[in-house]
C-alpha cells in the first residue's frame, strides 16, 4: 500500500474581486516560494501590463493566457491531464504547490482557479485528500481526491464539448 503524506505550509490568500482568483492563487506560489506575503497586484505587476490590466478591470483570464502567465512568472505548466494522488504529490514535491485551475459549480460551470498545498492517504482517490486553499474566502479545506479529480475533468469536457482547445491547468515553479 502506497502512503502519501506531502503537506506545504502555504499561506491563503483571499481574492480581492470577483474575477481575481487567478491572481490571489498565483500570489500564494510566489509567496511560498520567496518567504514573504505578495498582494494580487504585486503578482499582477510581476506579470506585466496586460495582468495589471485583467486585475484593476476585474477580468478573469482566458484559457490560452494561463501559459503566458506562467512564463512571465518563471513558472512551469503540465499538459492538461489528471494526475493520480501519487504523480501529484511527486509534483508536490519538486515543484511546491500547484496552481490548479478547475470547472466548480452546479448548473451553470464556472472556471476557478486554487491551489493545491498537500495530499494525505492511502494513494487511491477516494482514500487520499487534497489540501486545497481557495481565494474564494481565502480558505484552506480538504478533499477527496476523488472529488478534486472530477472538477478538474468537468472543465475539460466543457472546454471539449463547445470546441475549445484543452488549456493546462496546472502552473508550477520548475
Amino acid at each position: 500500500m502506497t502512503i502519501l503524506n506531502t503537506i506545504l505550509d502555504v499561506k491563503p490568500i483571499a481574492q480581492t474581486k470577483t474575477m481575481s482568483c487567478w491572481a490571489a492563487a498565483a500570489a500564494m506560489l510566489v509567496s511560498w516560494k520567496k518567504a514573504r506575503i505578495y498582494t494580487e497586484l504585486e503578482l499582477a505587476t510581476m506579470a506585466g501590463p496586460p495582468y495589471i490590466d485583467a486585475f484593476n478591470s476585474n477580468a478573469g483570464l482566458s484559457g490560452s493566457q494561463f501559459v503566458d502567465l506562467a512564463t512571465q512568472l518563471g513558472m512551469g505548466v503540465e499538459a492538461p491531464q489528471n494526475f493520480l494522488p501519487a504523480g501529484y504529490e511527486s509534483l508536490l514535491k519538486k515543484h511546491g504547490p500547484l496552481w490548479i485551475a478547475a470547472g466548480l459549480g452546479e448548473g451553470g460551470l464556472r472556471r476557478h482557479v486554487r491551489v493545491l498545498r498537500g495530499v494525505s492517504g492511502d494513494g487511491t482517490s477516494n482514500n487520499t485528500k487534497a489540501y486545497i486553499l481557495d481565494p474564494d474566502g481565502g480558505r484552506d479545506y480538504h478533499s477527496t481526491m476523488l472529488q478534486f479529480a472530477q472538477e478538474l475533468e468537468s472543465i475539460a469536457k466543457e472546454e471539449i464539448a463547445v470546441g475549445h482547445d484543452l488549456y493546462t491547468q496546472v502552473i508550477r515553479y520548475s
